[in-house]
Protein backbone atom coordinates (compact mmCIF):
# COMPACT_ATOMS: atom_id res chain seq x y z
CA UNK A 1 0.00 0.00 0.00
CA UNK A 2 1.21 3.82 -0.11
CA UNK A 3 1.67 5.82 2.58
CA UNK A 4 1.60 9.63 2.39
CA UNK A 5 3.09 12.39 4.48
CA UNK A 6 0.44 14.49 5.46
CA UNK A 7 1.07 18.05 5.02
CA UNK A 8 0.82 20.89 7.01
CA UNK A 9 -0.86 24.29 6.06
CA UNK A 10 -0.02 26.81 9.10
CA UNK A 11 0.70 30.55 8.93
CA UNK A 12 4.99 30.49 9.00
CA UNK A 13 4.88 34.15 8.04
CA UNK A 14 3.62 37.17 8.66
CA UNK A 15 5.35 40.40 7.94
CA UNK A 16 3.95 44.12 6.83
CA UNK A 17 6.06 46.01 4.15
CA UNK A 18 5.55 50.00 2.70
CA UNK A 19 4.50 49.75 -0.26
CA UNK A 20 5.91 52.72 -1.47
CA UNK A 21 9.30 50.63 -1.27
CA UNK A 22 7.86 47.81 -3.50
CA UNK A 23 7.69 48.42 -7.37
CA UNK A 24 8.14 44.64 -8.32
CA UNK A 25 7.94 40.80 -7.18
CA UNK A 26 10.29 37.90 -7.45
CA UNK A 27 8.84 35.00 -5.71
CA UNK A 28 10.40 31.33 -5.46
CA UNK A 29 8.18 28.51 -4.21
CA UNK A 30 8.36 25.14 -4.51
CA UNK A 31 4.73 24.58 -3.79
CA UNK A 32 2.32 27.01 -2.70
CA UNK A 33 -0.92 28.91 -3.51
CA UNK A 34 -0.17 32.58 -4.04
CA UNK A 35 -2.77 35.48 -4.21
CA UNK A 36 -2.01 39.36 -4.87
CA UNK A 37 -4.87 41.49 -3.83
CA UNK A 38 -5.16 44.91 -4.35
CA UNK A 39 -5.10 47.31 -1.72
CA UNK A 40 -6.04 50.59 -0.83
CA UNK A 41 -3.77 50.26 2.23
CA UNK A 42 -0.27 51.96 2.13
CA UNK A 43 0.88 48.52 3.43
CA UNK A 44 1.49 45.56 2.02
CA UNK A 45 0.54 42.24 3.95
CA UNK A 46 2.46 39.08 2.79
CA UNK A 47 1.28 35.69 4.86
CA UNK A 48 3.03 32.49 4.10
CA UNK A 49 1.10 29.40 4.96
CA UNK A 50 2.73 25.93 4.48
CA UNK A 51 4.89 23.48 6.31
CA UNK A 52 6.73 24.51 9.50
CA UNK A 53 9.90 22.69 8.60
CA UNK A 54 9.95 25.02 5.05
CA UNK A 55 12.25 27.88 5.66
CA UNK A 56 10.69 31.20 4.34
CA UNK A 57 12.02 35.06 4.12
CA UNK A 58 10.59 37.86 2.91
CA UNK A 59 13.14 40.86 2.39
CA UNK A 60 13.07 44.48 -0.28
CA UNK A 61 15.80 45.10 -1.91
CA UNK A 62 16.08 47.86 -4.67
CA UNK A 63 12.63 48.34 -4.92
CA UNK A 64 11.93 44.70 -5.36
CA UNK A 65 9.95 42.36 -2.45
CA UNK A 66 11.62 38.96 -2.30
CA UNK A 67 10.11 36.10 -1.06
CA UNK A 68 11.67 32.70 -0.58
CA UNK A 69 9.46 29.87 0.52
CA UNK A 70 11.45 26.19 0.15
CA UNK A 71 12.31 23.04 1.57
Amino acid sequence: YLKFNSYSSELILEKDFNNKDIKSFDIISDSSDISIKKSDSSVISVKVYGDKNNEVSAIVKNNTLYINNYE
